[in-house]
């Protein structure tokens, strides 16, 4: 009788655990009819920058991943924005043309606080060109 009871409650324990598995797999998981971005949530690639058209970056960021210029932190605090290492105002992706964007990357406020120095509390956007500086200083 006492092994009857033991895995009745293994049986038990068994199917919670998969209940468990499954419901947060769900939760967890890609919504099946929103298409994953190609490099991801906080990444806007060339692939996708290359297909808007001539706009700015930042007009592409509005356009493809508008949650990356949202404060997050407490104090709605934006990212800062580095362009090829050096930082800018947003307004420096209004002047950047969205093709000589090579990636447009987020990283949260634990990430750049050791790489870029300094507390970030919106995190920073970093933003990989296409020798940008050098077309601006050859027009």
């Amino acid at each position: 009788m006492e092994g009857i009871t033991n895995m009745r409650i293994t049986r038990s324990c068994y199917k919670a655990l998969v209940i468990v598995l499954l419901g947060s797999a769900a939760c967890a998981g890609v919504h099946p009819m929103r298409p994953q971005a190609p490099g991801g949530r906080n990444v806007l690639t060339e692939a996708e920058l290359s297909s808007v058209g001539p706009i700015s970056a930042l007009e592409a960021l509005r356009l493809h991943r508008p949650h990356l210029l949202i404060g997050r932190a407490p104090g709605h605090h934006r990212p800062r924005v580095y362009i090829d290492g050096m930082e800018y105002s947003l307004s420096g992706l209004a002047q950047l043309p969205a093709a000589h964007v090579v990636e447009i990357r987020y990283i949260t406020a634990l990430e750049a606080t050791p790489l870029l120095g300094r507390s970030r509390g919106g995190g920073a956007l970093l933003v990989s060109t296409r020798g940008w500086r050098a077309a601006i200083r050859g027009m």
